[in-house]
């Protein structure tokens, strides 16, 4: 579990990385891929993956925090 823990960690960050490397081209003057949200305004497929990145790595935090080892001792 927490090899598994580890890797969503790294996927979530790299997805993020990878968001934020579109996000700063697409503020240099390219226009990026807008993301239809049904209902609503199109959202940048850079901002997409920066947030879903993020959830990934939090996801995977939470769960690695809760399968640890207690940390410290209070009595």
């Amino acid at each position: 579990m927490r090899r598994a823990g580890q890797w969503l960690r790294l996927i979530g960050l790299l997805i993020e990385m990878v968001g934020v490397v579109g996000v700063v081209r697409e503020r240099g003057g390219q226009g990026g891929v807008p993301i239809r949200v049904p209902g609503g305004p199109a959202v940048s497929a850079a901002w997409v993956a920066v947030i879903l990145g993020f959830v990934i790595w939090l996801v995977a935090t939470i769960l690695l925090a809760a399968t640890g080892p207690p940390r410290g001792g209070t009595r």
